[in-house]
């Protein structure tokens, strides 16, 4: 069932226990993505509390979505992340860092890949490559994250940012660049 389906089976449902069991279908789908988005930007220690911040924001708001694809979802998801970081920096008054954990980064892109998932050798260059990243600029890692991992298109991506779309790809096409250099310096 697409998660779209489930969505609408939750803003649907007229029982408690309808909703519940779509809410936690919901939020197994969901959560390893944006726990893993929360860590990138903000590091381990705040990644649990804004995670769930973030999923209570959801659920909290859910009525609100109409939308009618998957991108939609969660390209608004990733807003409502976007806005509990922001909040919550403001409240913290401090730059935000991004962290890269290989372990939780493959749980994400497996939770968010089981149709189609990446043969090991894939899995071992893209582990590679973000591992670059992440040391010559770790932003570069979310953004092609969301873009290739997640499949976010442009005009999500620049919703999520607040940017304009051609911000948005010109920052994904400098990311895969440096991504290309640093193949070349490193094979």
């Amino acid at each position: 069932m697409e998660l779209i389906d489930l969505v609408h089976l939750y803003q649907k449902a007229t029982s408690l226990e309808q909703r519940q069991k779509f809410g936690h279908d919901i939020a197994v789908a969901i959560r390893p993505a944006l726990w893993n988005f929360l860590l990138h930007q903000d590091g381990p220690e705040q990644a649990d509390d804004l995670c769930q911040e973030t999923l209570k924001d959801i659920f909290k708001n859910l009525h609100m979505f109409h939308e009618e694809t998957n991108g939609q979802f969660w390209s608004w998801c990733y807003h409502v992340a976007r806005n509990k970081l922001i909040d919550h920096w403001r409240k913290q008054k401090a730059n935000p860092t991004m962290t890269l954990d290989p372990e939780a980064f493959w749980r994400a892109v497996e939770a968010s890949a089981q149709d189609n998932p990446l043969s090991n050798e894939d899995q071992l260059n893209a582990e590679y490559i973000l591992e670059l990243l992440a040391e010559a600029k770790p932003a570069c890692c979310a953004y092609l994250w969301l873009r290739y991992i997640i499949g976010l298109d442009l005009s999500e991506m620049a919703r999520m940012y607040n940017l304009s779309i051609d911000a948005i790809r010109m920052r994904i096409n400098r990311c895969l660049d440096l991504a290309k250099v640093l193949i070349e310096k490193h094979p």
